[in-house]
């Protein structure tokens, strides 16, 4: 599985944690876990705690957008018009996903509701997320703009 297909599929199971429930991480794939008797007993032989599951999904996230940001530069830096599109697309499919993201924020916070510093974390990562979307918007809509600009050049 290609890094973008990776990062879209856990922004995607990110976006879609229910109220209550928690996620597992395997390797560098999300899911979320299985309410079970023995999911707390699971859970602390995998060391699947609280502060490293909220690790992994911040650093997902940020990975998100220091790729978006690598992105971006790469569209504004490429001349050719097929390479262009190829990443205009692969960056509306990242933006689509971040989009959805605060969803599952907000259930985590939901979820760990007594943890300030989880609420304190996934505050601070919806405002980056924030502010990465209106960034790609930005750039996407000066792409679409310029499109007509950049195939005269030619």
């Amino acid at each position: 599985m290609s890094t973008l297909k990776k990062l879209i599929y856990n922004l995607n199971t990110i976006s879609n944690i229910p109220r209550g429930r928690r996620v597992r991480t395997t390797g560098d794939l999300i899911s979320i876990d299985e309410d079970t008797p023995l999911q707390g007993l699971w859970r602390w032989i995998s060391s699947e705690g609280r502060d490293r599951t909220v690790k992994f999904i911040c650093n997902e996230i940020r990975y998100a957008i220091l790729l978006s940001k690598y992105m971006m530069a790469a569209i504004s830096a490429t001349i050719n018009a097929a390479e262009r599109d190829e990443l205009c697309s692969d960056l509306k499919a990242l933006m689509e996903s971040l989009n959805r993201t605060p969803a599952g924020i907000e259930n985590i916070c939901w979820t760990y509701k007594n943890d300030t510093q989880v609420e304190w974390n996934m505050d601070n990562l919806k405002n980056e997320i924030s502010d990465c979307l209106a960034r790609i918007r930005e750039c996407l809509a000066a792409v679409s703009l310029n499109a007509p600009n950049l195939a005269e050049e030619k």
